[in-house]
């Protein structure tokens, strides 16, 4: 999986994704669940770049202590908030915009745990019921399959020996009346000189 941010260079140019690209019919097109989970990867970008194939270089960065760890283009694009769409980087906000950020952000994630444990639950709660359910048809049934089985597996066995036998019979026999009719033919033929290559006449 790629870092946020993640761009391509190419002779000089930064290839990289923003929400103006986004917003474009290519860009949705990468919002479809079979792209969505690469959206902040190379590939979404050479997908959004069709004529860079696999031409340039991928480089990312997750770094965001210092502006020289990326392209002008890309801290551009993170300073006019280009990057909505795709994830945060709050090392990039003051102590106070920070604070600001947290006191907003912790009430939300809050409400997303008790959320998530919530769903969680529920999902627990009928996973356990169906496992319970699928294992009472289970146990009979794999009982029952076994009763029925072993019998019938030991039929076949019985069958399969019985057949192999009459196989074996048939097929020694074939090969018998084979044999005395190719091997008296080939030699009938190589005895004669120019039936023979050069090398063996």
């Amino acid at each position: 999986m790629c870092q946020f941010i993640s761009w391509i260079e190419l002779e000089g140019e930064v290839f990289f994704l923003d929400d103006t690209k986004l917003n474009t019919k290519e860009g949705r097109e990468l919002l479809k669940p079979e792209y969505a989970a690469d959206i902040l990867g190379h590939g979404a970008i050479r997908h959004y770049y069709p004529e860079l194939k696999h031409y340039g270089v991928d480089k990312e960065c997750s770094n965001f202590s210092t502006p020289d760890n990326f392209p002008n283009k890309v801290v551009e694009a993170i300073k006019k908030g280009l990057f909505e769409g795709f994830d945060i980087c709050p090392d990039i906000l003051t102590p106070s915009a920070s604070a600001e950020y947290d006191k907003i952000r912790k009430p939300a994630w809050a409400e997303y745990g008790k959320i998530r444990k919530s769903a969680w639950a529920e999902y627990d709660k009928i996973r356990k019921s169906a496992w319970a359910e699928y294992d009472k048809i289970r146990k009979p049934a794999s009982a029952e399959y076994d009763k029925i089985e072993k019998p019938a597996r030991a039929e076949y066995e019985k069958i399969k020996k019985l057949a192999w036998a009459e196989y074996d019979k048939i097929e020694k026999s074939a090969r018998a009346e084979y044999d005395k009719i190719e091997k008296p033919a080939f030699w009938k033929l190589a005895r004669v000189k120019k039936n023979r290559k050069k090398i063996w006449k």
